[in-house]
Parts: C-alpha cells; sequence; structure tokens
C-alpha cells in the first residue's frame, strides 16, 4: 500500500551487540540475512530482525539512526517530489535483491527529509 512502513533498520557500529540487546530487551528473533544490490554492486549481510510485527535489520551504517522505508507506487515521481518539497538524496534509485516483494526485489531510493531524518522510498520491482 503507498505511503505504508513496510521495513525498518536500525543503524549501529556494534550490530552483534545492537542484536543482543533487542533480543534480551524486547524478545525479537534477530538472524542473519543476505542483501544484493544488482545495480550498485553491494552486497553482504545484515541482522534480519522479526520484531512480532514489522520486519526489520539492523546494519552497519556511517550514520546512527533508525531508517524507515515506505512503500511508494511510482518511486521516480515520489523522489522527485520530494525533492521539491525539500528532501536531499542520500543514495540514488537502485535495485535490491534479498528484501521486499514475493520476488525478493525492490527498487529504492535514499533521501534526507527537510528535519534531516533518513527515509528510504522503496517500489517492488517486478
Amino acid at each position: 500500500m503507498n505511503g505504508s512502513i513496510v521495513w525498518f533498520t536500525l543503524s549501529t557500529r556494534d550490530p552483534h551487540a545492537l542484536a543482543r540487546f533487542y533480543e534480551a530487551l524486547l524478545s525479537w528473533e534477530v538472524e542473519e540475512g543476505r542483501l544484493t544490490s544488482t545495480d550498485t554492486g553491494v552486497s553482504g549481510t545484515f541482522r534480519v530482525v522479526r520484531s512480532g510485527g514489522l520486519l526489520g535489520s539492523i546494519s552497519v551504517e556511517d550514520e546512527r539512526g533508525v531508517v524507515l522505508m515506505v512503500q511508494v507506487d511510482d518511486l521516480d515521481a515520489t523522489l522527485d517530489r520530494a525533492r521539491v518539497l525539500g528532501a536531499s538524496a542520500i543514495r540514488e534509485d537502485f535495485e535490491v535483491e534479498g528484501l521486499g516483494d514475493a520476488n525478493g526485489r525492490y527498487r529504492t531510493a535514499w533521501m534526507n527529509d527537510p528535519g534531516g531524518n533518513r527515509i528510504a522510498l522503496v517500489e517492488s520491482a517486478v
């Protein structure tokens, strides 16, 4: 559904320690996952979080914080509109395998909203 939060990412320098923290605190299940970007050549492992509700991940990022992934119907149009409204792109449009729709593929673009929060726009890649 357009505008729905479909994934979250917690950023940290020590993903193993953060996974243990949330497992102990909230009984979240954290397991290894694999992610590959066919467009950028980025691939690797990350920690998949099963929180009992929304799925997410714990990953190593330069910036700390929470990234919300929001489903959109038209990635290009939404990213263009976000720029008009004051957002700035962090990572331009790229395709990723390992998460997303039933085929495990999606297109995404990461941006900073006008308040400096990181948001990932996500469109299913069929």
